[in-house]
């Protein structure tokens, strides 16, 4: 049985947080990566703030926001794969990236079932 994407969530901030917290020095680092996943959490939220600055801009006057969802099924190594592509997991030391990996493939292969449902929130303005 696959928990919730807000359990999963939970759980893999919890990894992040155990780990980073024992291996990297770096708050920033910390921060970085709870904002990344927290970031996309409320997509309404996130459109209205985007919309918020294209209007404070003045340059955009007649604009229509959209949003498209995407859910995807990760194996455990799937998963880190794509994460080893954002910046903020770039950023670690690869020793630090490399034992946050670790735990997060042993993670979702153990309390999982070798897989992660996540719902990607895209929101653009046309």
């Amino acid at each position: 049985m696959n928990p919730t994407v807000p359990q999963v969530m939970d759980r893999i901030l919890d990894v992040h947080t155990r780990t980073l917290s024992r291996l990297d020095t770096s708050e920033n680092g910390q921060f970085s990566l709870w904002h990344f996943w927290k970031l996309g959490s409320d997509a309404s939220k996130l459109a209205t703030d985007v919309e918020g600055k294209l209007d404070a801009t003045g340059l955009f006057h007649e604009y229509k926001t959209s949003q498209t969802r995407t859910q995807v099924r990760y194996t455990a190594n799937e998963f880190v794969g794509v994460l080893s592509t954002y910046s903020p997991y770039i950023r670690l030391s690869e020793s630090v990236r490399t034992e946050l990996f670790h735990r997060l493939v042993q993670v979702i292969d153990s309390e999982m079932d070798g897989t992660i449902d996540l719902t990607f929130h895209s929101v653009y303005n046309v």
